[in-house]
């Protein structure tokens, strides 16, 4: 990967925002439309999210989200 999942300072705002609405998440379908490392998709899952999906930017994309 080219960066830590996580460390980049809009990840760590969006997480943030997640967090904030993690009650919302609940059962929710969310897209993760960064989706370079699928944390975000991961976390909401992990908060509850029922289903994350994510567009296919790069062909590395789901190699990654597969390894986080």
């Amino acid at each position: 990967m080219l960066a830590p999942a996580g460390e980049h300072p809009t990840t760590r705002l969006c997480l943030g925002h997640l967090w904030a609405s993690r009650e919302q998440l609940r059962g929710a379908r969310m897209v993760d439309y960064g989706s370079g490392s699928g944390v975000l998709g991961i976390a909401a899952l992990m908060m509850g999210a029922e289903q994350v999906g994510g567009p296919r930017r790069w062909a590395a994309c789901w190699e990654w989200c597969g390894e986080d």
